[in-house]
């Protein structure tokens, strides 16, 4: 209170000078702990950030390492999305032999081959659906070039950079799978040549048989059940031939072969039914990565006797068999040394020196052809040939055959002097037969010639009457109509010229022009024509202007096209130079042209184009006509058909112009086509070959 009391008693400027040093001390507390409280903080941010930079320096580290890893991995490594490669490793493309760039933006899919194709793709398809699914298959590359590689791969579903990704690991197995099915193929070998072998083969586990061949049952006359587990001493009598006790030799024996020592001796086995057999034994040691056994073979020389025997027996057989035998047979060595012959060869070819030793002197000729064999490239093929010998004519027959390498000769002969007498009878009465078939067909080929004349020259007339019908048809309607127009106009001109004005008159002149015109351009075609169907007209073929004459043809029917309303384009351009014949080529455009201006009306056009293909010349002539129908179309070329058709002014026609035209284009080796429409118009195209 007395604080108080004392501050009271301050004056005025005291108590605000000291509310302001109050206020001072206040604001100085609050800012120093405001100053802590943000130090504190500051202190906070600044650990924070260094913790951050620390994890980003060891993140960079990590994502290095990472990809170093990636990158250096054996493994190929790929990441496809949308079914496209947007990362591939070292590995990956060394793998699918592309350089790292080459396989971007590809598909993976596209290098598997198409048998595994549709497995990877449904595989795939399934990974993809489940963002936690992964699969691992064994498929093939199929590089482009005929190199399949055998490929296991691991795929995951993964996200990568935000979207769906497959992470492809693969590495090739190719060696891998190649080798194991080489050593595949070697067990079916090894086994092949074990079971197929011709002698016992057993294979010893320290002193017990663990395999054996069929071979091995075939001599012991038992099953594999019988024989397996079985000590080799049991399989013998209790002693050797010379006294021995079986079991201590054996024991004795398989010990040395495990030392390494290779053992071959004769022993004594014994059957399962009971029967001793002398055999030929081997034993020597086989070394595997985690074991050794013992390695027996054992050939039964009881049955090598009997083969002996046999083999002899018959060796007897097949002497009787060729003494048998009518025809001489031997057996001739590579240097024309006789091994073996029946009693019919040593009949012809045996002689005996002065000792009483027998030998062989064959032909020169004969052994010329062993020689031969015995030198070619080829001696596999049999020689057939002929020799006289003591006037008979021997056939002979000679086959290489082999046995252990070695080549011998087989030879055969066979007395043909009777049968090349009757083939030489034969043969003369084939040559009288064939002389006799050769004049019968000489008079029938004369025959038929004739009659193939004959049936021309009918062919001919026929032909020939259906022209001269049709030209005498044409002569009496065709030419006759032009012909009566013509005498009515100059009758009308006689009787009333007076009577008619001028301009009646030059009407009159007109139609007498024109109806010229159709005369001139009829005979024309007609004498044309006729000198075409009686072959005297020549096929000169020159080098011509076609640009002269479509402009002559332009000119010709300049007029007429302007009665009608028509324009005619020349669009051929000047030194248009073709191989052809111009009076023919003048003919075909003559007639098409008249042709198109017939049947095209007023306010229509017709045009000659051409142009040059490699080595043909193409014409075409076209109008905006009427057109026709596809009957019509079959008609044209063909002089027998009658065609009615009347023009766009009532203009009629013979038909014989198109036919010549077919005719002259013919001559040329050329063709022609027509394309119409009808209300359309008509376009002929003319192809002529060009030398």
């Amino acid at each position: 209170m007395i604080e108080i009391q004392k501050i009271l008693e301050l004056d005025p400027l005291q108590i605000v000078w000291l509310l302001l040093l109050f206020s001072i001390v206040i604001a100085l507390y609050y800012y120093y702990f405001k100053y802590r409280n943000l130090k504190a903080k500051a202190e906070s941010l600044l650990l924070e950030m260094e913790y951050l930079r620390v994890s980003n320096a060891e993140m960079t580290n990590l994502q290095s390492d990472y990809k170093r890893v990636v990158e250096r991995s054996n493994d190929g490594i790929v990441i496809c999305v949308d079914n496209q490669i947007v990362f591939v490793n070292d590995s990956a493309a060394s793998i699918l032999e592309r350089s790292k760039i080459s396989c971007l933006d590809k598909n993976l899919q596209d290098f598997i081959s198409e048998r595994a194709s549709s497995e990877f793709i449904d595989i795939n398809e399934s990974v993809l659906k489940d963002i936690d699914s992964s699969a691992f298959i064994e498929t093939e590359f199929d590089l482009g070039w005929g190199d399949i590689k055998f490929i296991e791969m691991s795929l995951t579903h993964i996200l990568y950079k935000n979207k769906g990704a497959i992470l492809s690991i693969f590495r090739d197995v190719t060696l891998r799978k190649r080798t194991e099915k080489k050593l595949k193929e070697n067990e079916i070998l090894y086994r092949s040549l074990f079971e197929h072998a011709g002698d016992a083969i057993f294979i010893m586990d320290g002193n017990q048989f663990v395999d054996c061949n069929q071979r091995t049952l075939e001599i012991f006359a038992c099953s594999k059940q019988q024989i397996l587990k079985q000590e080799p001493y049991k399989l013998s009598p209790e002693r050797q031939s010379d006294g021995e006790l079986s079991k201590a030799m054996a024991i004795k024996k398989i010990r040395a072969a495990k030392e390494g020592i290779k053992q071959h001796f004769q022993w004594q086995h014994k059957r399962f039914n009971g029967e001793i057999f002398e055999a030929e034994v081997s034993l020597s040691l086989l070394p595997l990565e985690d074991k050794s056994y013992i390695l027996a073979i054992v050939r039964d020389i009881d049955e090598k006797a009997r083969y002996k025997l046999e083999i002899e027996a018959s060796n007897q057989f097949l002497a009787q068999l060729l003494n048998a035998i009518p025809s001489p047979v031997a057996q001739i060595g590579p240097s024309a040394e006789v091994t073996l012959a029946n009693l019919q060869f040593d009949t012809i070819f045996s002689l005996f020196d002065k000792n009483g030793n027998k030998f062989y002197k064959l032909p020169d000729n004969m052994k010329e052809h062993i020689f031969a064999l015995s030198n070619s490239a080829h001696n596999k093929e049999i020689r057939v040939f002929e020799i006289n010998l003591m006037s008979e004519i021997y056939k002979i027959y000679i086959r290489p055959v082999y046995k252990n390498s070695q080549i011998s000769y087989i030879l055969v002969m066979f007395n043909i002097t009777e049968q090349c007498n009757k083939q030489t009878e034969l043969e003369n009465l084939i040559e009288e037969l064939n002389q006799a078939r050769n004049d019968i067909a000489y008079e029938a080929t004369k025959t038929l010639e004739l009659n193939d004349k004959l049936l021309q020259s009918e062919q001919r007339l026929t032909q020939m009457n259906s022209v001269k019908d049709k030209f005498f048809s044409i002569i009496a309607h065709d030419l006759k109509n032009p012909l009566s127009v013509f005498h009515g106009i100059t009758s009308f001109l006689k009787f009333r010229l007076d009577e008619l004005s001028q301009e009646e008159i030059s009407d009159s002149i007109d139609d007498l022009y024109s109806s010229a015109e159709k005369l001139l351009s009829l005979l024309d075609n007609l004498l044309d024509w006729a000198r075409s169907q009686t072959g005297r007209m020549e096929f000169n073929p020159e080098l011509v202007d076609l640009y002269e004459i479509t402009l002559t043809i332009e000119y010709l029917f300049k007029e007429n096209a302007k009665k009608k309303g028509l324009t005619i384009k020349n669009e051929i351009t000047p030194e248009f130079y073709i191989s052809a014949d111009r009076n023919m080529l003048s003919t075909i455009i003559r007639n098409l042209v008249s042709n198109s201006i017939k049947f095209t009306d007023s306010g229509g056009f017709v045009s000659v184009s051409a142009l040059k293909n490699k080595n043909e010349l193409v014409i075409f002539v076209a109008d905006t006509g009427i057109g026709m129908e596809e009957s019509i179309k079959n008609k044209l070329f063909d002089l027998g058909q009658k065609i009615s058709t009347k023009g766009t002014r009532a203009e009629s026609g013979t038909g014989i112009g198109l036919v010549m035209v077919k005719e002259f284009i013919d001559r040329h080796n050329g063709t022609i086509e027509v394309e119409s429409s009808i209300g359309k118009g008509t376009t002929f195209k003319i192809v002529i070959p060009q030398v």
